[in-house]
């Protein structure tokens, strides 16, 4: 030998073995494992938001604090009360994502996705969480401190409107015009005192932000089941299996005696 050469020799066939399980067997385990998991058929639903509020709009971070409220336990319990199962396993199998549908940048949607083997079931789980969740973001107005007092004032004032303009219809038919005169001035002063309840209603609500959620359409639910998916499982076991090969070859490259020739 006129020259030295550093090589790194491994016997062609063990390494051969070597790599192939590598890269088969997350595969292959993964596509056994996920073949004896459990067919899961997905509800879905979209639900809109709106807020009644001239001042506020729906917003990114408006719609992250309801995604968050569509979360919480108790609609689980509700739901699983009245389908004869668990609130955990309703919230084990429950997604609520934040979908954006419009042209703009901003979402007013929520998604919700239910799990479940019967496809029937699927669909009306995913509706009864849905129904669940709007009624519970209904805000009724009379929770507004000093909203109730002012409505029930505003409606007497409508009642004796009505029966002012009976009483100046009356006096205006029969020509009397001192009870025309006093009709029309308790009009005015019924006209003026609506529009302040007006303003004040306007200033109770200016600082609130009452949110109104609205089903797009019924829920509905995939033709096939979407879990489990062992083809994918499989795929993403062969990629890992590449990986955990290539640094097999690395790690065999550092460890092995380099051969001079």
């Amino acid at each position: 030998m006129t020259e030295s050469a550093s090589v790194w020799r491994l016997p062609t066939r063990s390494m051969v073995l070597l790599l192939a399980a590598l890269v088969l067997l997350p595969a292959l385990i993964g596509f056994a494992v996920a073949s004896t998991r459990t067919e899961l058929y997905q509800g879905e639903a979209d639900v809109y938001h709106t807020v009644d509020n001239p001042e506020f709009a729906v917003t990114d971070r408006l719609l992250a604090s309801q995604e968050l409220r569509a979360q919480d336990r108790a609609l689980a319990e509700k739901v699983a009360a009245a389908n004869d199962t668990t609130a955990q396993a309703i919230v084990d199998r429950l997604t609520v994502d934040n979908v954006s549908i419009g042209v703009n940048d901003e979402s007013t949607v929520l998604r919700f996705n239910i799990l479940d083997e019967d496809r029937d079931r699927a669909r009306k789980l995913t509706q009864d969480f849905v129904d669940a969740y709007i009624a519970s973001v209904r805000t009724d107005l009379d929770d507004i401190p000093g909203f109730a007092e002012n409505k029930a004032d505003f409606e007497e004032l409508e009642e004796e409107k009505d029966e002012v303009r009976d009483r100046l219809k009356s006096a205006t038919a029969a020509g009397d015009l001192d009870a025309q005169e006093d009709a029309e001035a308790d009009y005015d002063r019924i006209l003026k005192e609506l529009a302040i309840h007006v303003d004040v209603w306007r200033q109770l609500q200016r600082g609130e932000v009452l949110i109104y959620a609205e089903a797009a359409s019924t829920a509905w639910v995939t033709d096939d089941p979407v879990e489990p998916r062992p083809i994918r499982t499989a795929a993403l076991g062969l990629l890992g299996g590449f990986v955990l090969a290539g640094a097999a070859i690395v790690l065999l490259r550092r460890s092995t005696p380099l051969i001079v020739d």
